[in-house]
């Protein structure tokens, strides 16, 4: 008897790029103002006995501005689709609901599709993007795939209110860690700038929350560098932060904004 073969993430990855080869970038359609979120981590939160995670503070985020709102993932079609997908349920869901015996592998399945759909969202993006990434650590989707694509993507004009120029320079003199620093610190910045408008009380204690989230993240990296975790270092590539040896301090207070020597800004 021919044993059943159960659905994989590449049978749904195929979908998204028949929706793409038929429909284009209106898949992951924006209107040139992206909302990203990954982390913070799950250890992070149990210390910290905090129970909204990134999704829900990039939520909240998006709305900040009022005129114009930013786009998550979840909105666009793809998104949509995936959030409700065969027979209502989200993709999470659905890969559970095969893999009900082996949890780690539907969890697994699930990612994988995240992930690629992850990497078409930034490629799609276009404008002005805002993260909501602080606690997020170097394996997660934000740091592995869609900082990269936003590295290739030129039309992209701004991270958190940084021209994209500079962050480009950074990660690409100083490393990939160093600028997703850069994007947590101007993170921070955007909302602390945010506090005077009409929820100004709940942002003063969402950032609160994340610095405390990009501190304790850089606590525990910092940590590992300094015993070599290869894991770790292995995420760093090939161009070391130099930071690590002349200035760890870093790695503790998000104040410190860092700038490429090699380069001038104006």
């Amino acid at each position: 008897m021919t044993k059943l073969r159960l659905p994989t993430a590449g049978n749904v990855i195929s979908e998204i790029k028949s929706w793409i080869a038929q429909n284009g970038i209106p898949v992951f359609e924006t209107n040139g103002r992206v909302q990203l979120y990954s982390g913070p981590e799950r250890w992070i939160a149990a210390v910290l006995n905090i129970e909204n995670n990134n999704y829900e503070r990039a939520f909240a985020q998006s709305w900040d501005l009022k005129t114009t709102k930013s786009d998550m993932i979840d909105e666009t079609p793809a998104g949509r689709c995936l959030n409700n997908y065969n027979n209502a349920q989200n993709i999470y869901e659905y890969f559970l609901s095969i893999y009900a015996d082996d949890p780690a592998k539907a969890i697994h399945h699930a990612d994988k599709v995240m992930r690629f759909a992850s990497r078409e969202f930034a490629k799609a993006c276009y404008g002005h993007v805002e993260t909501a990434v602080c606690g997020a650590g170097l394996n997660r989707v934000f740091f592995e795939v869609e900082l990269p694509e936003l590295m290739r993507n030129d039309r992209v004009e701004t991270i958190n209110d940084v021209p994209m120029q500079r962050i480009k320079d950074i990660y690409f003199t100083q490393g990939a860690y160093v600028a997703y620093r850069e994007i947590c610190k101007a993170e921070l910045d955007m909302l602390q700038k945010r506090e005077d408008t009409a929820c100004g009380v709940e942002i003063k204690q969402d950032r609160k929350e994340r610095i405390k989230f990009f501190r304790m993240l850089g606590k525990e990296i910092f940590k590992k560098i300094k015993v070599g975790s290869k894991d770790v270092m292995a995420h760093l590539a090939p161009i070391r932060p130099h930071v690590v040896e002349d200035k760890p301090i870093r790695f503790i207070i998000p104040k410190m904004t860092y700038v490429a020597h090699s380069v001038q800004y104006g």
